[in-house]
């Protein structure tokens, strides 16, 4: 009787064995898959993937030259310019039935205001077909994300504590602003009338998605009147460019940016200007997370759709997730990213609850928030 129940226990082990490791098997195909392979010969084939991203060189790089290196035979064109830029591009290209563009790389507001509303994109599962790209289980959670509540069109891979400002190191050094700035009130003092510049919080960038923060927390003593009260005593210069804006901080001109990328201030201060960044973070009232412009979408009517399977697997690898995370000054969601490049207080902490403001309930939030901000801006 024993033997036999020892039989037994020792057969219900093996075949669950069996059966997990089919289950693994199943579901990510292996770099030696054959329907996987045919995909990447496809993608060969058609020879090019054609991208919409973040400006800036380095982050060019880290988007093209690791995937044309492991794919030599599919070329990464790649486009950079400002978020607000892109659904303008994609919509024409579409209108005038011109299909040029695979991969949208830009922020939430882009793809979920303008690019999902407008049928522009595509859902992302039939994409997601390759082995890297099929293993979810070095993600957080377990999981891929997305901003929205369909978790079809838009997926984020990074995120970092949203950037409050960026300010000019050699006229205030770090230890001096952390004793000068502690709540976002702070900004309201008089010592900053006239020294703040702003990226126009109208459009879709890190001035509206921290404009969006500074909406929904009245609680925390900001809502509309910390905004009319920021934009009607302090004298802040507004400008739809965020190379200029980081320019004037960087040359003394201003003493504080709010809004402009952390991607474009990420580089800019690898290459030795005087700027840093300020985590919102370190404001009273803690802070929130952006995935800024670390999310995807496809295309409709992409016209490279293997190459597409192709490059997305390539850039939700290890691999591919470490250069744009070095480049962006993000954090990956992969949990074996490492982080050790970005500043510690652009960092989430591990268990905190921050509010996500790239998440759909946010984004949909920001028509009502620019017709606010259109009574307070007058210019």
């Amino acid at each position: 009787m024993q033997l036999r129940l020892g039989l037994l226990a020792v057969s219900s082990i093996v075949a669950l064995l069996v059966s997990s490791a089919l289950a693994l098997a199943g579901s990510a195909p292996s770099a030696g898959d054959p329907a996987w392979n045919k995909i990447v010969a496809a993608g060969k084939k058609e020879g090019k993937v054609v991208i919409i991203g973040p400006s800036g060189s380095d982050v060019r790089d880290a988007y093209s030259l690791g995937f044309q290196k492991k794919y030599p035979e599919i070329q990464v064109d790649f486009s950079g310019m400002r978020g607000a830029e892109v659904a303008p591009k994609l919509l024409a290209e579409l209108k005038a039935n011109h299909y040029v563009t695979d991969i949208a790389i830009a922020g939430t507001t882009t793809a979920l205001a303008s690019l999902v509303p407008a049928n522009a994109v595509v859902p992302l599962q039939p994409y997601l077909v390759g082995p890297e790209a099929k293993d979810v289980s070095m993600w957080r959670d377990r999981k891929h994300h997305f901003s929205d509540s369909t978790e079809k069109y838009n997926l984020y891979f990074g995120s970092r504590v949203q950037v409050a400002f960026v300010y000019n190191t050699e006229l205030t050094p770090p230890a001096t602003m952390k004793t000068k700035i502690k709540s976002w009130q702070d900004l309201l003092n008089p010592e900053w009338k006239g020294k703040i510049a702003v990226l126009d919080p109208r459009q879709a960038g890190a001035g509206l998605d921290l404009s969006t923060y500074w909406y929904t927390n009245e609680k925390l003593g900001l809502g509309k009147e910390f905004i009319r009260k920021l934009f009607a005593t302090q004298d802040v210069f507004i400008s739809r460019e965020e190379q200029q804006i980081l320019d004037f901080v960087a040359r003394g001109r201003h003493m504080i940016a709010i809004g402009p990328s952390g991607t474009l201030t990420f580089q800019l201060i690898s290459r030795g200007l005087p700027l840093a960044l300020f985590g919102s973070g370190a404001m009273q009232g803690a802070g929130f997370v952006t995935a800024s412009n670390g999310t995807l979408t496809v295309v409709r009517d992409a016209p490279h759709q293997n190459a597409v399977k192709v490059y997305i697997d390539y850039l939700l690898s290890r691999e591919g997730q470490i250069a744009w995370s070095k480049a962006s000054g993000l954090a990956s969601l992969r949990t074996d990213v490492p982080k050790d490049h970005i500043p510690e207080v652009l960092v989430p902490d591990e268990g905190v609850k921050y509010q996500e403001t790239h998440l759909e309930k946010y984004v949909m939030m920001r028509k009502e928030i620019v017709e606010f901000l259109n009574t307070v801006i007058r210019r």
